[in-house]
């Protein structure tokens, strides 16, 4: 079904280069959160798991592909209003 009123003017972007986001060895909590504070993603608390984010400037989908492999029963769904 396609996206109708708010969803199809604002769609999500998918695309959007986390440019913020460096390349190493990463605090999971500490992650999503730098990944929150510019996109709209809420988190548990995950402060001792260290995720490794293996390159500079990965996409929102990326990063969330990459940080949901490193969590138990975690996956990423994409939606035309938001990630999750």
């Amino acid at each position: 079904m396609a996206p109708d009123g708010c969803d199809a003017q604002y769609p999500i972007r998918q695309d959007w280069v986390c440019d913020w986001i460096k390349s190493g060895e990463q605090n999971a909590a500490k992650l999503l959160k730098a990944i929150k504070g510019r996109l709209p993603y809420l988190h548990a608390d995950y402060k001792d798991l260290i995720i490794s984010v293996p390159k500079d400037c990965m996409t929102a989908r990326d990063l969330l592909r990459t940080i949901a492999q490193e969590l138990p029963g975690w996956q990423t769904t994409a939606f035309p209003s938001h990630m999750t």
